[in-house]
């Protein structure tokens, strides 16, 4: 499983995807400390980036939604607001076409 951060208690999960070439750590250190009290906000970190495992191919948008929906499942999250910064976006759009 990928590398994750969590944040909040709240009853409304959000799963934050980051742009390429950073990590969870943008959402962490920038934008999780304004996030209202009722979300429960995870971010993580694709593959190949942060503190995921390094690879040499597969950061594609269809396999970093699946990803995504893996991370889901591990969460036991049966629906989730998903954000995408730059990168994340583009898998927020593959998530949506799902």
């Amino acid at each position: 499983l990928l590398h994750y951060i969590e944040h909040g208690s709240g009853e409304l999960p959000v799963v934050f995807g980051h742009g390429t070439l950073i990590s969870s750590a943008i959402w962490r250190d920038f934008y999780f400390p304004l996030l209202p009290p009722h979300w429960r906000a995870y971010a993580l970190d694709f593959r190949g980036h942060g503190a995921s495992r390094q690879v040499r191919s597969g950061c594609t948008f269809p396999r970093m939604a699946d990803d995504v929906c893996a991370l889901a499942r591990h969460l036991a999250l049966e629906r989730f607001v998903y954000v995408g910064l730059s990168m994340g976006g583009g898998v927020g759009l593959q998530l949506a076409l799902r």
